[in-house]
């Protein structure tokens, strides 16, 4: 049997937010920017 490919992995670029001093890392915001360089459309 052949294996089938895995799907890619989404490189990860870390956001730090403060919200009244509780630390939040969102490694996939850019994600949400649809308009970012690197991001493919189909």
């Amino acid at each position: 049997m052949t294996e089938k490919p895995k799907p890619p992995v989404a490189p990860v670029k870390p956001v730090t937010d403060d919200y009244f001093g509780t630390k939040v890392t969102d490694n996939y915001r850019y994600i949400e920017n649809f308009k970012a360089y690197g991001l493919i459309r189909v």
